[in-house]
């Protein structure tokens, strides 16, 4: 059982008022952020080690008390919305910053463990498991595939092939969208970072389950590629297996909400989402 985290930095002070306007008192504060910071390592880095959690506990701490201290939080100006999008983001800030125990080291001891075994290096592709999972993907999956498909579909998000998934994301929109809001991307997040309106990829979302359900895409070797990818075989009765495409493709990275994520994949980025009709 994980030790309890300890809050060495900035006890909060009982009832604590962070200045004489409405604002959110400082235990209240550091409380919710705590649950925040823990839900998103929880998503993104669940891996981790506790000595690292908790630094990172510690630097979102700073950060929201050097941030509090230039603007006011108050109570009610959606507050926990703001504290939401900041906790995930000290959480992500972390991650990219400290790659060494993250994705580049993952990378370079698997190559030097292939090198040293005499075999070929794998491709480094950047790894989603479903650790990485939202807390609603599943519900986002449920919403995505026809109601229809009653599965378990925990077991289907344990099935996905999420390497695969980032490759043919990057010539399919849909399978784009529909992975990014599966690993808890919201439908405004995706907007901003695609640079469509929130209906466009609320259509999305509809037409990637369409295009599972119809009779003729069915039949798309590329559609049946997608069901294998997200694990739902079972759900789609469909017995071919992994057809061997969309591994052609270079694997975006599907946990980046960066401002220049397009251009992060692009020029070879082969679609357009267009906006909604």
């Amino acid at each position: 059982m994980e030790t309890p985290v300890r809050f060495a930095l900035f006890p909060p002070s009982k009832g604590e008022p962070m200045d004489e306007k409405n604002n959110v008192p400082l235990d209240e504060l550091l409380s919710y952020l705590d649950a925040q910071v823990r839900r998103n390592l929880n998503i993104y880095a669940s891996t981790l080690p506790f000595e690292q959690k908790d630094e990172i506990i510690q630097d979102a701490r700073l950060r929201i008390i050097r941030y509090s201290k230039k603007y006011d939080i108050e109570k009610d100006k959606g507050w926990k919305a703001l504290i939401q999008k900041k906790s995930r983001g000290y959480v992500l800030d972390y991650i990219r910053g400290r790659k060494g125990f993250m994705e580049s080291k993952l990378g370079s001891d698997e190559q030097k463990s292939d090198e040293q075994d005499g075999q070929t290096p794998k491709p480094y592709t950047k790894r989603v498991s479903t650790t990485g999972v939202g807390p609603d993907g599943e519900d986002i999956l449920e919403r995505v595939i026809d109601s229809k498909h009653h599965c378990d579909l925990k077991s289907n998000l344990d099935q996905a092939n999420w390497d695969l998934i980032s490759r043919m994301a990057f010539h399919d929109p849909l399978i784009h969208i529909v992975a990014k809001r599966i690993l808890g991307f919201s439908q405004d997040e995706l907007a901003t970072i695609f640079r469509v309106s929130r209906e466009r990829i609320s259509q999305c979302e509809r037409e990637f389950r369409e295009k599972l359900d119809s009779p003729d895409y069915i039949k798309s070797r590329w559609v049946a590629q997608t069901i294998y990818a997200f694990g739902l075989s079972d759900q789609y009765h469909q017995n071919t297996g992994d057809l061997g495409i969309g591994y052609e493709y270079e694997p975006v990275d599907l946990m980046s909400d960066s401002d220049n994520y397009l251009e992060q994949i692009s020029p070879q980025l082969s679609f357009d989402l267009g906006e909604a009709h």
